[in-house]
């Protein structure tokens, strides 16, 4: 449990793409393993460039889709971040 009401954040195992006006988030040039117990979750929120996405599904170890498109500028191989 974060102190003082503060979610505590976490960085996902490898990196990912992402596409401006997409929902999908894909793996990027290291492994993801999204499907990895407490990797993430459905329903989870992750940061991306500092901006929370929730996770509507994971399709695979390399793919999930997110409750909203994302909005930033078109990127790869970032690392992002679980928010608990």
């Amino acid at each position: 449990m974060s102190l003082w009401g503060n979610a505590d954040s976490a960085a996902i195992t490898g990196n990912v793409d992402v596409s401006q006006n997409s929902a999908t988030v894909a793996e990027g040039s290291s492994s993801t393993a999204f499907t990895t117990a407490g990797q993430i979750d459905v329903g989870d929120l992750m940061m991306i460039v500092d901006v929370p996405y929730r996770v509507k599904s994971i399709e695979s170890a390399s793919s999930l889709t997110l409750t909203e498109v994302y909005a930033g500028s078109t990127a790869t191989n970032l690392t992002v971040l679980k928010r608990e």
